[in-house]
């Protein structure tokens, strides 16, 4: 610690033991009054220029005091440091010993393409570092900056800004606690709850940089990225401003407040133009009925997708998709959520289950309406399996299926075309016997998940069986399958492939 300590006191000690004298270059009236400039000082008046080391100190009046090797200097004041630092000032107090310049007033700081404005400056010589105070504005080409502090490296060309610090950019005006600014290279990094707000786009982090010259941009600590009224969040974000491209990695959030869905994921993409999103590793989809019920879908991957042309919004899951919901839950290779329509459509060997249902087809499309179930339409080679007992099926099958819900809860099925129909009959709880029937049309109704009415249309072609007489094993239609070992019965079991 005493050698870290020396190693930082190690310029000041070889300044103060080698300082050299401020020499005078110029002035056109020089005096001397020990009663009204004090001891060992001297006053230089009309065009003062002063020498120390590689720097020239011009002004109008000058104190100098030849025993402090110290000055001070007022009415337009400059630094000259080896033709490549500029500084003006109203006032300057320079330590000659030290190295020290402590300007005020009016100051204006010029280094290579970067100017800095503030009243209150302390210029370190020994360190090229510049410490302003009291507020400052800074102007590099199209970037503007102001904040209350900050110091400069001259010789690194960056600027440490703190306290209110605002950003303006032709495209953006951010705001942060604290950040970093090279003047050379035109990157912002931002430490502390920053925002950076285009005409389109937020962006807000506590952590990150911004290039100013490319528009590119990397954040970090729970970065956020808001745009078209929606919001993609994730642990570090990436952001090309020109191409209105965001990336976020790990931890990934899309959320769409107006359309009550989020997209959850480790790896998401969004295009703002036109408007896309793409959203994988342990993705889920939550679509969000109420406060108190939602669908939660797991696949490989998502894709969210706006056309233009007809305002239509869709997001497409595919491969080992799975859903789960109270009153839903189902299992298919591909699905697609349209928005608009408030419609989901299941592709690819699709499986439904609600309450003591399966079905089962080539398609299955579920309307939604509002915050509730309106109706399923079950296209291709429909089947809907319900258990009874063990090995004992109630089983429906046709061309065509309508399923309507009220409350959630099945309440009337329509079923069309090469319809059959196989149901046990109970007398007084107790399984009597099945009906097997084939007919043109059937229409059944339910309550508390039973079948309570069921009528059969155009022809009805239907035996019934008593319960003793039959193999249950002969009576599963075509292309029965019981698939409840893949029903998801929590929101875990949506990533059990």
């Amino acid at each position: 610690m005493k050698l870290l300590c020396l190693l930082c006191l190690l310029p000041y000690i070889l300044t103060f033991s080698q300082f050299k004298k401020i020499e005078l270059l110029n002035a056109d009236f020089i005096d001397y009054d020990e009663q009204l400039y004090g001891k060992n000082v001297k006053r230089f008046v009309g065009n003062v220029r002063l020498r120390h080391d590689n720097a020239v100190l011009s002004c109008d009046t000058a104190f100098y005091n030849t025993n402090e090797n110290t000055v001070r200097m007022s009415s337009n004041v400059s630094i000259n440091v080896n033709d490549t630092l500029f500084i003006y000032s109203t006032y300057l107090f320079y330590d000659g010993i030290y190295k020290l310049a402590k300007l005020r007033k009016k100051i204006k700081l010029v280094h290579s393409k970067a100017i800095l404005f503030c009243d209150s400056l302390n210029y370190d010589r020994n360190l090229n570092i510049g410490y302003f105070f009291n507020g400052g504005k800074i102007i590099n080409d199209s970037v503007s900056i102001t904040c209350e502090n900050g110091y400069y490296y001259v010789n690194s060309k960056e600027f440490l800004l703190s306290n209110k610090v605002i950003i303006n950019h032709p495209r953006y005006k951010m705001y942060s606690d604290t950040i970093v600014y090279n003047t050379v290279s035109r990157i912002v990094s931002f430490f502390g709850f920053s925002r950076i707000i285009g005409k389109t786009e937020e962006l807000l982090c506590k952590k990150g940089w911004y290039n100013t010259t490319t528009d590119k941009s990397k954040f970090y600590d729970n970065a956020k990225l808001l745009s078209n009224r929606k919001i993609l969040v994730g642990d570090t974000l990436l952001y090309d401003g020109k191409a209105k491209i965001g990336e976020a990695k790990s931890n990934v959030y899309f959320i769409d407040s107006t359309n009550k869905f989020i997209l959850k994921g480790n790896y998401g993409k969004y295009i703002e133009k036109p408007e896309s999103a793409i959203l994988t590793d342990s993705a889920m989809l939550i679509v969000i009925y109420n406060e108190n019920d939602s669908l939660y879908i797991h696949a490989d991957t998502f894709k969210y997708q706006l056309v233009p042309k007809d305002s239509l919004k869709y997001i497409h899951a595919f491969y080992n998709v799975k859903s789960f919901s109270y009153d839903i839950q189902s299992k298919c290779d591909s699905m697609v959520y349209l928005i608009n329509d408030s419609i989901i459509e299941l592709h690819k060997s699709p499986v439904l289950w609600s309450e003591e249902y399966q079905l089962t087809a080539k398609e299955i499309k579920i309307h939604i309406q509002g915050d509730t179930l309106h109706k399923m339409d079950i296209n291709g080679f429909a089947l809907v399996i319900m258990q009874k007992d063990t090995n004992i099926f109630d089983q429906i099958k046709g061309k065509t299926m309508i399923i309507y819900f009220v409350n959630n809860k099945v309440n009337k099925v329509e079923v069309e075309g090469n319809s059959e129909a196989i149901y046990y009959t109970e007398d007084e709880g107790e399984i009597i016997g099945v009906n097997k029937t084939q007919c043109s049309k059937i229409v059944f109704f339910v309550e508390n998940n039973r079948i309570v009415k069921i009528h059969f249309y155009k022809e009805p072609q239907g035996t019934i069986f008593p319960i003793d007489k039959i193999n249950v094993n002969d009576f599963l239609l075509d292309g029965f399958k019981w698939l409840n070992n893949y029903r998801p019965l929590c929101i875990k079991d949506i990533f059990i492939k």
